[in-house]
Formats: C-alpha cells, structure tokens, sequence
C-alpha cells in the first residue's frame, strides 16, 4: 500500500536544514542571474523613453549601488528624480555626476532646474550660471539664467536674456513670461498683461503657457482666474509633459485655492495627488497649509515641521511655519523661521511685514524697522506697511517720524480708527496735545476702538491741565462702562491724581471687585495707604500685588 505521508527527504539532513540550505543554493544560482549594469541601464533608458520615471529611476538606483562612481548613471537617476518632482534628491544626483566629471551644459541645466524647484536661486547663481554659455544659443539655458535673475530680482540682466532668447525664438513661452513678469514687477501691468497673453495666443495648446499664466494670474491675486488656467494646463497635458510639471501644477492649483478659501475642493485634491505622490515631502506642505487655513494650528505645526526637516532647504515652509508659530503666539520660534524666509525674499511683502509684527510684539522695535524699511524700499508701501512704519519709529523714540508715516497711512484709509489713535497718542507725546484731542473728536465710532479712544481723551485733557474737563470724561467712561475694572481705574487713578483720594479709593475698590487681581487698583490702593502712613495696609497690598504680578518692579522698588 502506498502511503499518503510524505517521507521527509533527507539528502540535505533533516527537514528545517533541508529548506535552508536548499533557500542558500537557490539565492547563490540566482545571485548569478541579476541583470547586468548594461542591461539595467538600457531598462532605464527604455522607460525613461516611455515616460516611466519611477521604473527608471529603481533601475539606476541598482545600478549606482553596484556602480556608485557610474556618472552617466547618476545624471540619468537626477533627471528621473526631477521627472518625479523630487527636487532634493535630483540636486544631490546632479552634484554627484558633475564631480564625477559629467561636465555637460545639459547636467548643469537640469542642476538649475532642481535648484529653482527648492527655491534655492542664490545658489544656482553661484554654482550654475558661471557654467552655462549663453552664447551657445542653447534656449534652455537661456531660460534658466532668465529665471534665476528674475527670481533674485536683477531685471536688467534677466530682460537681456529673455530678450535674447525671443531674438532666437519669437514664441517662446519662457521668454514671452518672463518679460511678462518683469513688466508686472516694475508696475507696467497693460505691458504685463499683454506679454502672457501673446505667450497663450502663441502658445494655444501648451501646458507650459497655461500653468505660467496661472502663475501670473495668482501674482496679480486673480485667483479665480489662476485657478481656471491651472486647469486648462491639466487638461492640455500629453504624454510628453514631464510629471515634475504635471505636479507642480496641481500643487499650485491646490495652493490657490486654500488662497481663495475653497478648502473642501483643495482638500479633495490634496488627497488625490496623495495618491500618486504618497511620499512627497510637498504633500506635507500641503497638507500643513490647509490646516493652518482651517485654523487647526497644532496639525499645520506637525505637518510643517515635517516638511522642514524632510526639505530644510525650502523656506515656503519655514514661512508657513513661522506664520503658525506667529498664530499660536510663539514669537520667538515665529522669528526664527521668519528672519530665514525674508532673507531668502520668500513671501514677499507679506512675510516682511509678519516678521516686523512679531519683532514688535518682541518689543524688538529696531530690528521691526530693518524689516520694514526694506519693504518699503521695494517701492509698494500701503497703509499698512506705513502704520507698522510708525509703530516701528515710535517704539525707537522717533516720534516726528511716527507721526509722518501715521499721517500718511491715515491719509489713504480715513476710517481706520486704529492708525487714528496711534496718531493721536503720537501727537500726545510730541505735546500737539490740541491736534490730538482734534484728531480723538473727529475719528468714527468703533466698537472695537471706542474705549481706548475715550480714555486717550481723558488722557489728553488731563496733560493739557484741563481737570475738570478730565475729570467730566472719565466720569462718562465708568458711565458707558460701568462694568469694565479698567475704566473704573482709570478714574480712580485721576482722582489719585488730583488729591482726591477718596473718591479714588472708592472706584479702586470696585475695580477690585470686578477683578481681585487688577494691577492698577492694587498698586494705586497701596501708595495712597503709604501716603497716609497705613504702612501696613500698603505693604500687604504690594505683597498681595507681587502674588499675581511677580515681576511688577514699581513694588520690587518700594518694598526694597
């Protein structure tokens, strides 16, 4: 009878060292089949031929394994990693094929390339441009040196080269946007207009044109109209449209849109583009921004802080992440990530100004003017900028100079109470104690800034000597406030004022009961009590004080 056990089979010894040593022979005859590096090799160039970037891209990863000092081969790997949109590592592979003497303008193009795609154009200026001959009349070439000026802002050098590069070529979409851009920058928005939209007549049925045009577009802030031509440059897309750029303009149409506040629509994008790129580091940054424009702070901070260490070198992302610190009132991380974007021109304006406020709110008024004046510099001051300007100048001392940029900013919003009070009190310490109290009059009802403007007034007639004036307008603050602890002690610190000390202690005390810890009342209730030689009433008034505010140095000083 046959039996239905199988016998072990013991040519190997027993059954577990059988199948190991078996596993042993099996893995050296196929060691001896791997596919060689010439064959690895024309693998790669058959699917970088075909489009496929990521099989590309796993074939010469085995090939620099076994070949690290293969320069063909990291020059074909950093052009598959740009294809994928991975700009890091497309630098290092670019870096490493140079120095492995691929000296060629065509590695040092692609170097360019994934520089700019990191934001880091200052260094594809020091590194690329000495490499690249314009002369040859190479239109990529051309191209890149035009951005890489453009991007540092020389828009003469960058004009040259675009212009030479439409003299070789009258529809180029590079130049023809470029020059388009430099119209924009240099305030010629008709010239502007008129350049993008030559490069899309011209260029009717390219992608390139079209996501170019939603860059303008969401320059100009059209973003609706960004957000169309980003899809119109999908929808052109053909088999030969790199991924790199069928990536970056998904990533900048999903970035419009959190800038136009259609977060459900960028959020449904962001993960399909996940999809596709799981491992991306932008996804992160994606994802990072959507958060903070939905006002989750702490995932935005998460995600940023992701993309930062994954991309130290793109500072779009330390913006972000400064502007999330700055949300989440951590100003001295907010100024780190900050002062590294503004140095790089990251953000424009609009960074320079997010910096200045958080130096103010640092009480760092200096280091807010550097910043300020250098976006003044660039030529677009707007009543913002001109009121951080003064605050700026007042926190330095200057007070004439405060009141020139107050005025101004004043000047192009009249309403805006805030920079009208900020005036005021520039007035009041300049002594135009007359145009200050004009000025408090004539500013439009707020009630955001009604309180402080009242107690400006108050303030205002007191320094002119007006007392009874003073005194009638601190009497219609605690009426208009009669629940508000700071209004009664702003009353109570007149009275103080004036001698009147009892009717100071009275509204001390109901300030005291609307807030136990409130520090004018503590502190104005124990310097009466040592005036009136109630030492040790005052005394356990400071001590009280100091519970609360352990730092006050006015109570530090008179307790000794």
């Amino acid at each position: 009878m046959n039996s239905l056990v199988t016998r072990p089979d013991t040519r190997f010894g027993t059954n577990g060292q059988g199948r190991a040593l078996l596993i042993l022979v099996v893995l050296a005859l196929c060691a001896g089949c791997q596919p060689s590096v010439e064959v690895r090799m024309d693998r790669a160039s058959a699917f970088s031929a075909e489009g496929n970037y990521r099989a590309a891209s796993l074939e010469l990863k085995n090939v620099v394994r076994e070949q690290p000092e293969n320069g063909l081969a990291r020059a074909m790997l950093a052009k598959a990693h740009y294809q994928l949109a991975d700009f890091e590592a497309a630098q290092t592979e670019y870096k490493k094929a140079l120095e492995l003497g691929g000296d060629n303008p065509e590695i040092w193009v692609g170097l360019g390339r994934a520089l700019l795609g990191l934001n880091r154009a200052s260094e594809a200026f020091e590194v690329v441009v000495p490499n690249l001959d314009e002369n040859t009349g190479s239109e990529e070439a051309l191209a890149l040196m035009g951005e890489i000026y453009l991007t540092l802002g020389n828009h003469g050098e960058a004009k040259r080269l675009f212009d030479l590069l439409l003299a070789a070529n009258p529809d180029s979409a590079n130049a023809l946007v470029g020059l388009g851009v430099i119209a924009f920058r240099e305030n010629d928005f008709q010239k502007a207009d008129n350049l993008i939209n030559q490069t899309i007549d011209r260029n009717p049925s390219s992608d390139f044109a079209w996501r170019s045009k939603g860059n303008y577009l969401r320059i100009r802030r059209d973003l609706a109209g960004a957000e169309e031509a980003y899809g119109r440059a999908a929808d052109l897309e053909t088999p030969e449209s790199t991924t790199a750029d069928r990536f970056l303009t998904r990533v900048n149409r999903i970035s419009v849109l959190i800038d136009s506040r259609k977060l459900p629509r960028a959020e449904e994008l962001i993960v399909d583009l996940r999809k596709e790129f799981p491992a991306h580091p932008l996804m992160d940054y994606l994802a990072g921004r959507l958060a903070f424009a939905k006002g989750q702070l702490k995932p935005a901070q998460d995600y940023l802080q992701k993309y930062v260490a994954a991309v130290p070198s793109d500072l779009r992302g330390k913006a972000v992440l400064g502007a999330t610190n700055f949300s989440q009132e951590n100003y001295y991380q907010a100024e780190m990530y900050l002062i590294e974007a503004v140095r790089a021109n990251v953000g424009g304006q609009t960074t320079r100004k997010l910096l200045a406020e958080t130096q103010l709110r640092l009480n760092k008024p200096a280091e807010a003017l550097e910043a300020l004046r250098a976006a003044e510099a660039a030529g677009r001051s707007d009543a913002t900028l001109l009121s951080m300007l003064g605050r700026a100048e007042l926190g330095v001392g200057d007070t004439d100079a405060a009141i020139r940029y107050f005025e101004k900013s004043l000047q192009s919003t009249p309403d805006n109470t805030a920079v009208g009070l900020a005036l005021a009190v520039s007035y009041m310490q300049a002594g135009r104690l007359d145009d200050a109290l004009k000025l408090l009059d004539s500013l439009p009802s707020s009630s955001e800034t009604n309180f402080r403007r009242e107690i400006l007034i108050v303030g205002g007639y007191l320094q002119r000597g007006e007392t009874d004036r003073a005194t009638a307008e601190a009497e219609k603050l605690v009426s208009a406030y009669p629940q508000n602890a700071e209004a009664l002690s702003i009353a109570g610190v007149l009275r103080q004022t004036l001698g009147e000390f009892d009717q100071a202690r009275d509204y001390f005390d109901r300030a005291l009961a609307l807030d136990a810890n409130n520090l004018a009342a503590l502190f104005s209730l124990a310097r009466i009590d040592l005036s009136e030689n109630d030492l040790d009433s005052g005394e356990s008034r400071l001590r009280r004080l100091l519970e609360a505010y352990p730092g006050y140095v006015p109570a530090l000083a008179i307790l000794g």
